[in-house]
């Protein structure tokens, strides 16, 4: 062999030794910084954190660059303002220095630390006039630095946090072949059952993104071309879905990013050996869509596309999955059921359906339990069982009856099947030491004025 050949392949086996070798997990430093800050010394494990990310910016250990930059949003303080405008600086020039797919991951972190400074700060957004962007002033003729996202209005703020958030998941196709091994440290252990749900850095940024954009606060800004979900194939199977040309003239819409980052997710794992991270996805899809649609018959059509897709996957795991989406629904759906007074007419089945919807998610429920007792979907239907079958009652009465004459009282009951009761006098004192005891401020005030 040549010898430059030769000095050529020593030199790359070199640098594969040198990349093969492990980096820096900072495993007793970051059990010290969460340590510190549990003890309520946030600044002290942020000095940590900051620590970590400067070394692991220098050896290139993006995983750890990630993780500290989400630490440093964490452990910050809240109340200083200054904090906030140096970890935006900094994040946005690592941005630019940092290669994908770390890259994508800051990008989801500067989302996370602009929209938690509208959390904390949402009174001066609220408060504060819209933003004349030709003039740089705002409608109270108040200077606005367009580098500082302290002095935007809402609306230019939510703008970043979606057009970061959006960032975040445009390397699709390298994040998708990331496997969220790489990117371990990210995650928190948890439950087992749940890691193959988030098998790529796409699923787990994506995810963020939905989070995000599922949120309603940022619909208060009342566009003038409001997106609705509005369209009953938006609770189709995703096969349907997924091909579905979804279009809105509100590009800040977070129910729209949501519903395309939906679409893009399902696409991407239509093709799985495994269907788990698909019915994941699916079921939060349609919860979504079910819980904003604008239809009248949205309860109906996620019943049916629920038990549909539970039928597709009969006797799979994944059955599991949309049964116990169903179960949750028929627990959480329809008025309680008032038992007949004396002298009621019998009603019929057909103008009380959902008189035996508990009924119904319970009887799921012990099926799932009983053939897929180690899924995750069957443990959570053991959870729902359980409260199902859980004796409870409340009692109400009005605050105001008239004395000597009869009152109302409201009892609402769950798998008891007696309630006794005794009905006690009380004097004016003992009645205001009650309320000063258990009452709310209004009583205790009431019956301090009265006395």
């Amino acid at each position: 062999m040549h010898p430059l050949l030769t000095i050529f392949f020593i030199v790359l086996t070199l640098a594969a030794s040198a990349q093969n070798k492990p980096q820096p997990d900072y495993v007793r430093d970051w059990k010290r910084a969460d340590s510190l800050a549990a003890k309520g010394l946030p600044k002290s494990a942020l000095d940590i954190a900051s620590r970590i990310y400067k070394e692991a910016k220098t050896q290139k250990n993006y995983p750890q660059v990630a993780k500290a930059a989400m630490a440093r949003m964490i452990f910050r303080s809240y109340s200083d303002e200054d904090a906030y405008k140096e970890l935006v600086r900094s994040l946005q020039i690592d941005i630019v220095e940092t290669p994908e797919p770390a890259k994508s991951v800051l990008q989801s972190v500067l989302a996370d630390v602009y929209w938690q400074y509208f959390q904390q700060n949402r009174y001066k957004f609220y408060n504060r006039a819209t933003v004349d962007k030709t003039a740089g002033k705002t409608e109270l003729n108040k200077a606005v630095d367009p580098a500082d996202f302290s002095t935007w209005d809402a609306h230019h703020l939510i703008e970043a946090v979606t057009s970061a958030y959006l960032a975040s998941v445009q390397s699709k196709a390298l994040l998708q072949k990331t496997p969220i091994a790489a990117y371990d440290v990210l995650l928190d252990r948890g439950d087992a059952d749940a890691r193959p749900l988030r098998p790529t850095l796409y699923d787990l940024l994506a995810h963020r993104a939905i989070e995000f954009f599922q949120n309603s606060e940022p619909d208060l800004l009342k566009p003038v071309f409001r997106f609705e979900l509005d369209q009953a194939t938006y609770l189709a199977a995703p096969e349907v879905f997924t091909k579905l040309v979804v279009q809105s003239r509100d590009s800040l819409s977070g129910r729209y990013q949501a519903l395309l980052l939906y679409q893009q997710l399902l696409a991407f794992h239509s093709a799985d050996k495994t269907p788990d991270a698909l019915a994941d996805t699916d079921v939060l899809r349609l919860a979504f869509v079910h819980r904003h649609s604008v239809l009248p018959e949205r309860d109906s059509l996620y019943r049916k596309i629920l038990e549909n897709q539970a039928t597709a996957y009969k006797n799979q795991p994944t059955e599991a999955v949309y049964a116990y989406q169903l179960a949750e629904f028929l627990t959480n759906y329809g008025a309680p059921v008032r038992p007949l007074d004396d002298g009621d007419e019998p009603v019929s089945e057909a103008s009380t359906p959902n008189r035996w919807n508990h009924k119904r998610a319970a009887d799921i429920c012990r099926d799932l339990v009983k053939r897929f007792p180690q899924t995750l979907a069957g443990k959570q239907a053991a959870v729902l069982l359980n409260r199902l079958l859980l004796p409870s009652y409340s009692f109400q009465i009005e605050q105001i009856n008239i004395p000597q004459q009869p009152f109302r009282a409201l009892v609402t009951y769950q798998n008891v099947r007696k309630v006794l009761y005794r009905i006690i006098p009380l004097s004016t004192v003992e009645l205001q030491t009650y309320r000063d005891n258990t009452g709310t401020d209004d009583q205790k005030k009431s019956g301090s004025a009265n006395g």
